[in-house]
């Protein structure tokens, strides 16, 4: 015998879904019709027939790229503390120029068979960046130390694994701006962050990844760089942070030893932080000891690793070839 309240209440549910159905229908034509018209009366500032920004929203672009900010730059001093949140980073995508001091800097994009971007301060050319994109990844910041402003843009190259770029320029006590410095990283930037004072002056401590160490990229290693910051010089100061090196070259020995494997990348990342402190002979020592321990040490390929292909690599990475 057929359940007549169950038939009446399935007709009920069906009805009910058709509904809803119904009703989502006209919410979504209503809603495009809504985002249409906005866009036709100009919230958007698209031109519906060339489908281009409007002719306001070219002269607001306009306006951000050539209005003049004026630039602050972080004071550093003997009481200054690293933090990336007092960092004001200023978008190149957007504007172009800038009061900085009591001038102005202005970038020019220069499209010709070499396209390039020119950075001009009160009118003069100062210098020209073969690679640099004025876009989401560029930026500049500005600090201030002693009589100097340092002023560095930061930009990305591209590719999978490399290059963050730091250009370093230097507003003098006179009011002359000066190229410094490209420091490259493979993915650190010089920021707020890399400054720290030591013995009263003034250094970059910018962190790096030394990949492809014998194997894929992920085969590597991190490692530190100490840069001096001398008026309008950077000076390699690798030297003046020897016992932060060794400390960190004793404390991986230990755990490079003690593994039952051979870890090529711990024992890489040993042995620079000894070329670093400029203990030479002890970093050969370091490594030929490894290399007598571990006697079958091969790449992500399988080649053997030779004593003299390894201590090639390492100095090359330290400079020290």
């Amino acid at each position: 015998m057929v359940d007549t309240n169950f038939l009446k209440n399935r007709s009920k549910i069906n009805k009910f879904i058709i509904f809803l159905a119904i009703l989502t229908v006209f919410i979504s034509l209503g809603y495009f019709v809504y985002l249409n018209y906005n866009r036709g009366k100009g919230n958007l500032n698209i031109n519906q027939e060339t489908n281009k920004p409007s002719k306001i929203a070219e002269e607001k672009i306009a306006e951000e790229k050539f209005g003049e900010s004026e630039i602050e730059c972080i004071n550093v001093d003997e009481k200054f503390i690293s933090d990336l949140k007092k960092e004001k980073r200023y978008d190149l995508k957007y504007q172009y120029k800038y009061k900085i001091g009591n001038g102005v800097i202005e970038f020019n994009k220069r499209e010709d068979k070499n396209p390039v971007v020119e950075l001009f301060y009160n009118g003069r050319k100062i210098y020209e960046f073969e690679d640099l994109a004025l876009d989401e990844y560029t930026s500049l910041w500005c600090f201030s130390y002693k009589d100097y402003k340092y002023l560095v843009i930061n930009s990305y190259t591209g590719g999978a694994h490399c290059c963050s770029v730091s250009d370093i320029f230097a507003l003098t006590p006179n009011g002359d701006l000066k190229f410094v410095r490209s420091l490259i990283s493979e993915y650190a930037y010089v920021n707020v962050a890399s400054l720290m004072i030591k013995n009263n002056k003034l250094y970059i401590e910018l962190p790096y990844y030394f990949g492809n160490f014998f194997g894929p990229s992920l085969s590597g290693f991190n490692a530190v760089k100490y840069y001096l910051l001398d008026s309008d010089k950077i000076i390699d100061a690798h030297y003046e942070f020897k016992e932060e090196y060794l400390k960190k070259a004793e404390q991986r020995s230990k755990e490079c030893f003690s593994k039952k494997e051979p870890d090529i990348t711990c024992i890489g990342e040993v042995v620079y932080n000894y070329l670093m402190a400029g203990e030479e002979k002890i970093a050969h020592e370091t490594a030929e000891k490894f290399f007598n321990k571990f006697t079958d040490i091969k790449d992500d390929m399988g080649n053997k690793i030779t004593l003299e292909e390894f201590m090639k690599e390492v100095k090359r990475l330290a400079g020290k070839n």
